[in-house]
């Protein structure tokens, strides 16, 4: 009984102190294990005695149920007037698969990460003449591609950088920001102070914004909670775990779109990277 009081307070502590990620970037890092946290919790209340036991499974239930609700798939999108095609495609990958993926699936912009071995690819993308490929770190640069023609482009600046950013319009008049983002690790790596640095860039983009790339970080931290203010919109995306590294497998990559829009996400396949793909459809152009 000790052994489940001690464990059970840990996990208490775990979860606590991932709420507070907002004061130390340590606090977001442990948050990504909420969910591992919040079950052992339930499943050590379930052994404790009285008081202790209403204790554990309400603070196990407040933090769980949040992150159960990112299951609810977002509903069909039956004739999607705007659509985004969003994936890390690996550093070492020469991306063949985007031209099919691009040909089957015909979405409106691409937004990429890792854009290295695939530079030659990209380039010559048949339909996508407008491409905002920026730097980033070593594994690779960040880049916007669309269809559309571009307003206005330009990339993140700073020590860490970290998006590539797109106004483009619509034969009719519509317009929409899009931000290609890929972030480095969490705490200890150097996530925080790059969010320091271009969430306020972030905030300068026109609205209304589309933020999608590989955040590195999970749908309930304290960083993404940042972004998605940054540009005054919600993820959509839901839980999709995208990051697959044996034994590694993390609902790291999103689409963070205005509030009011409609839009259905889905997961699509690796084409030769460790991230999954994403697909990204909406009811209407974004306002």
């Amino acid at each position: 009984m000790v052994f489940i009081k001690l464990s059970a307070l840990l996990a208490a502590l775990a979860i606590a102190v991932g709420y507070l990620g907002a004061l130390h970037p340590l606090f977001d890092s442990i948050a990504i294990g909420r969910p591992l946290a919040a079950i052992w919790l339930l499943l050590s209340g379930i052994l404790l005695q009285k008081y202790f036991r209403i204790a554990s499974i309400g603070l196990a239930l407040f933090a769980l149920v949040p992150i159960c609700l990112f299951w609810i798939p977002s509903q069909q999108i039956p004739d999607p007037k705007f659509s985004i095609y969003q994936h890390n495609l690996l550093f070492t990958n020469t991306a063949p698969d985007i031209e099919l993926v691009a040909e089957q699936l015909s979405p409106d912009v691409i937004t990429l990460q890792e854009i290295s071995s695939a530079r030659k690819t990209i380039a010559g993308l048949e339909g996508y003449p407008n491409q905002a490929i920026c730097k980033f770190a070593a594994v690779g640069d960040v880049g916007v591609l669309s269809k559309h023609p571009f307003i206005d482009h330009g990339c993140s600046d700073g020590q860490y950088r970290g998006f590539a950013w797109a106004q483009i319009k619509n034969d009719a008049g519509n317009e929409v920001t899009i931000a290609s983002i890929h972030t480095h690790w969490p705490y200890p790596y150097g996530q925080a102070e790059q969010l320091a640095e271009i969430i306020p860039q972030l905030k300068e983009l026109p609205q209304p914004v589309i933020l999608s790339g590989d955040f590195n970080q999970v749908a309930w931290s304290h960083a993404l909670g940042s972004l998605s203010a940054a540009i005054d919109g919600k993820n959509k995306t839901g839980l999709i775990f995208t990051l697959v590294r044996p034994p590694l497998y993390l609902p790291i990559d999103h689409i963070i779109t205005p509030k009011s829009a409609k839009v259905h996400v889905e997961k699509l396949n690796r084409y030769g990277s460790d991230h999954n793909g994403l697909f990204a459809r909406f009811e209407q152009w974004p306002k």
